[in-house]
């Protein structure tokens, strides 16, 4: 994990997120050092997340960089992590699902579950010896499931 990708507080950061971070970051460099003033977070997490940001945020920020005089990448990397605990609004870094969420996909979701997890279940055939018991459970499944017998059920009662 390069320095200053989190998950340093419990929410984790794709790699997408992490390039849309480090180009928010590079946007606001203004020289040529690799930090940024304290006062260019608030534009750069505001320009991240695509809205204006609300004083809790922004009293966040100035918290997270009133004592220091540059903000390095990592520093960024973890005001922004914090931010986005503290904010629905995730902007460049929203997620959108892969497929379809709620009660119309969940027989999708049964079915996925079963086929991954497998089916148990029990099966009993009933009848006379030789009708094809086994030959039809073998053919159900596509392999060989039931073993049939090979000796002749007057053999079998002898014994």
């Amino acid at each position: 994990m390069e320095e200053g990708k989190g998950p340093k507080y419990g929410i984790g950061i794709t790699d997408n997120d992490f390039i849309s971070i480090k180009q928010t970051f590079e946007e606001a460099l203004t020289d040529g050092s690799r930090t940024i003033p304290p006062i260019s977070v608030e534009g750069a997490v505001s320009s991240l997340l695509g809205v204006p940001l609300p004083k809790q945020l922004l009293k966040l920020i100035f918290e997270r960089t009133e004592n220091v005089s540059a903000v390095n990448f990592p520093m960024f990397v973890d005001v922004c992590t914090e931010i986005l605990l503290h904010t629905t609004q995730w902007g460049q870094l929203t997620k959108r699902p892969n497929s379809s969420v709620g009660f119309s996909s969940y027989p999708q979701q049964v079915q996925r579950k079963l086929i991954k997890d497998g089916i148990n279940f029990n099966i009993m055939v009933v009848g006379q010896s030789g009708l094809g018991k086994s030959t039809f459970l073998n053919t159900l499944f596509q392999s060989s499931v039931s073993v049939s017998s090979s000796q002749p059920q007057q053999q079998q009662q002898q014994q």
